[in-house]
């Protein structure tokens, strides 16, 4: 007997020690240190060589992007650093040790504004700018990265993430309201003269945060290193980087982070030019960092009743709204704005970084390595890209409406470009953040990978272990090639694809064309017959194969794949004729009604008519019925045995499934997402195969439909399990296999190597083919 199970329960919740609150706090300590630093940079450094350096806006365009795309590289190399560590004091924690005096050097020498003129007053500028956002990332990276090693718990991850958002905008908070005043403190009434001292306290900061966090954290989740090593180290890294839920989030978090750079780096000249009134510069800033803070708060519980995605994309709408606000130009209508925005961005800013674990474990997942370092830069990328961006565009906007800081007044166009930058621009970034976000795609699929990384963590075995034979032989390789070439069809996008499937249905279902295998030679003459029988709504045909002598005989049913919508048993005779000449039984093969016309259940209806038509029409021994399948019959096979099994009154003696569909609720195995011109882009098309055969959505969830997602409480018919290395559905079949061996009935995988979809169609011309034949046949021989 089975039920049905959630897919939460398919993954188990692992845990190697607890975080404790000290551990927490010294975490988000970090990202407030490194927080501070980015508040002055991102609000101030353009104010500072504009005004206090006088460098002019136009020469810092190319300056400050140009160092922010540096900075941007070298993050990838600080991620495969981090990725390859591996200390007795853990993999990030070493580098708060190694980079937390330097970074105190570079916040120094960033603010000395030494007597230069020209080029070389321009040139020191750049290296001092790229040497802070050099040694920020150097402790940044690691910090950021060391979230997927503190926990593997959802929540948990989440709770880190807003505490560290919650600490760092509490800091920015009363950094930015006392600020503008700090400054003309630290230098003597002219806040220009502030700059040196304010980074050099900020540097003494991080210092001391960066002590805190090495002393109480703990990197307790490292994964051992691949035992694979690239041979050109930098190349070979970047294989990791093709990983979409990273590009997803990047962009996501670049475009994000734009829109808030801008809004803070503007501030100052809007409420400079515009307002005019420069003491409310500082009071706009922590308006945002105030409406931070209760999104930071509400940012764990929103996330645990919508989702994080959704969390997330609810935080950008707030910001959106928010510039509508500010679009009417009074003090009221921005500051309102301003708190809106301040409070989408404390809703989805900490929730971004929540994501993280979830890409580096998607990566570790299909790739096979944890690469917690480079793919960090999913959100250090993005947040260092839209802070530079955002600086270099308001300052290429500012230029190109004539700004000059030496005027005492700007110009009209001036002013104009500064409300553009404050407002607009702000708004178009919002949504594009909001556009690459929806289309982030791993949350729904995570316990699944959970669940695998926690088998491959354990070092446990497949049960029962999976036996490998055979790999290509020239015929298989031509097979291979020839696959190749027929899956160009299969890169179309889904719309077209969905059309050009249903335009060809005709040729899925005639087996013209179709170079069948040639006849195999029998010990004994195999007689076929044709019948038809009822069906939904059409005559179904069932073929009949069998040796001719008399008594009582096993039964060996077929049932063909073609993805619910085509195929025939024709290419499948030369099996049937090989099983009923070896084991004596009779062989029937069902051609079932197919979708769209006929979808789920009409098609497991046929399949279960025909095989009590067969019981009618030979001299059967019921207690030796053997149901067999492939691709989608492998699903129908599944689901017959189980509907067999719960009325009680026949009971297969086994079920033999060829590389079979056993979960079209969650297409999201690691063979699933494999690529090469092999595999045919099966996952496109097995989507729009379940599209076709479900009439209703909530039917991928059936046991009968998806039988991974049912749960037995009884040992099953005995199963062989026969799959190719080279098939989107390999997992499908591993899986459902190691499923019912664990509910304690019979169950043998035998994966084929370097075999790809539907070799069972070339028995009699395919050495892969002949060995499945043959696997089926010993099966069938034991049991009877």
């Amino acid at each position: 007997m089975y039920k049905r199970i959630g897919v939460a329960r398919l993954a188990k919740k692992t845990k190697t020690g607890e975080m404790s609150a000290n551990e927490k706090w010294a975490w988000g300590g970090a990202g407030a240190a490194l927080g501070i630093l980015n508040y002055l940079i991102t609000g101030y450094i353009a104010f500072y060589f504009t005004d206090v350096m006088l460098i002019s806006a136009a020469a810092l365009v190319p300056m400050m992007f140009f160092a922010r795309v540096l900075d941007a590289a070298q993050d990838i190399g600080i991620g495969i650093a981090v990725d390859r560590t591996r200390r007795k004091d853990g993999q990030c924690r070493p580098y708060y040790k190694w980079f937390a005096l330097p970074y105190l050097a570079s916040c120094i020498v960033m603010f000395l504004n030494p007597p230069l003129n020209g080029g070389a007053k321009l040139a020191f500028g750049f290296i001092a700018y790229t040497m802070m956002l050099f040694m920020a990332s150097f402790v940044g990276v690691p910090s950021g990265a060391q979230s997927s090693l503190m926990s593997k718990d959802n929540k948990d991850i989440t709770d880190i993430t807003s505490i560290r958002f919650l600490f760092t905008n509490i800091v920015s908070v009363a950094f930015g309201l006392v600020c503008v005043k700090l400054l003309e403190f630290f230098g003597g009434g002219d806040m220009k003269k502030g700059f040196l001292p304010m980074g050099t306290i900020i540097g003494v900061i991080g210092v001391a945060s960066f002590a805190w966090a090495y002393i109480a954290t703990n990197d307790r989740h490292i994964a051992p290193l691949p035992e694979e090593k690239p041979k050109i180290p930098l190349i070979g890294d970047l294989k990791y980087l093709k990983n979409w839920p990273w590009l997803s989030g990047f962009l996501a978090t670049l475009f994000l982070i734009m829109s808030y750079g801008i809004n803070l780096a503007v501030a100052i000249y809007y409420f400079t030019h515009i307002v005019p009134n420069q003491d409310l510069a500082g009071l706009a800033l922590a308006i945002i960092f105030v409406f931070m803070m209760p999104g930071g708060i509400a940012a764990s519980f929103v996330s645990q009743k919508i989702g994080k995605k959704n969390a997330i994309l609810s935080g950008i709408m707030f910001a959106m709204l928010g510039k509508l606000f500010m679009a009417t130009e009074t003090i009221p209508g921005i500051f309102l704005g301003l708190a809106l925005a301040g409070l989408g961005m404390g809703l989805a800013v900490p929730l971004m970084g929540s994501l993280m674990p979830d890409i580096v474990d998607y990566g570790e997942w299909k790739n096979g390595a944890s690469t917690p370092g480079i793919l960090n830069s999913a959100i250090s990328l993005g947040t260092k890209l839209g802070g530079g961006f955002a600086t270099s565009i308001a300052l290429l906007v500012l230029a190109s409406g004539g700004y000059d800081a030496s005027l005492p007044v700007q110009p009209e166009s001036a002013k104009q470009a500064v409300r553009f930058a404050y407002i607009y621009l702000p708004l178009i970034f919002d949504i594009l953040a909001f556009i690459f976000l929806a289309m982030y795609p791993i949350l729904k699929f995570r316990d699944r990978i959970l669940s695998d990384l926690a088998l491959r963590h354990s070092g446990a075995k497949r049960f029962p272990p999976v036996e490998k034979k055979i790999a290509l032989s020239p015929f298989e390789l031509k097979q291979l090639e020839k696959s190749a070439n027929s899956g160009l069809m299969f890169r179309l996008p889904h719309p077209f694809l969905k059309w050009a499937i249903l335009k060809n249905l005709d040729k899925l279902r005639k087996p013209e064309g179709i170079e069948l295998p040639p006849e195999v030679k029998c010990d004994k003459p195999i007689s076929k017959e044709q019948c038809e029988i009822d069906g939904t709504p059409n005559k179904v045909g069932v073929k009949i194969f069998e040796d001719g002598l008399p008594g009582v005989k096993p039964l060996f049913f077929f049932i063909h794949g073609g993805g619910f919508l085509g195929g025939d048993s024709i290419i499948n005779e030369q099996l049937l004729r090989v099983v009923a000449d070896k084991t004596g039984a009779v062989s029937v093969a069902v051609d079932y009604n197919v979708s769209p016309e006929c979808q789920y259940p009409a098609p497991l209806d046929d399949c279960e008519r025909a095989l009590r038509f067969a019981l009618k029409k030979r001299d059967i021994d019921p207690a030796k019925i053997f149901i067999c399948g492939d691709s989608a019959g492998g699903n129908l096979t599944i689901a017959l045995t189980m509907r067999l099994v719960s009325q009680g009154e026949l009971l297969p003696k086994g079920q033999i499934m060829l590389y079979p569909v056993t979960n079209m609720d969650s297409l999201s195995t690691e063979s699933h997402w494999q690529k090469g011109p092999e595999y045919l882009n099966m996952r496109k098309g097995i989507l729009i195969t379940r599209e076709i055969y479900l009439s209703n959505p909530k039917h991928r969830r059936d046991p009968l439909v998806s039988p991974m997602l049912a749960e037995f409480d009884s040992p099953q018919p005995d199963a062989l399990s026969l799959v190719a290395q080279r098939d989107a559905l390999r997992c499908d079949g591993l899986d459902f296999a190691e499923k019912l061996a664990r509910a304690g009935g019979y169950s043998r995988s035998v994966l084929y190597v370097g075999a790809f979809h539907s070799f069972i169609n070339d028995v009699g011309r395919s050495d892969i083919a002949d060995d499945a034949a043959g696997e089926i046949v010993e099966f069938i021989k034991a049991r009877i």
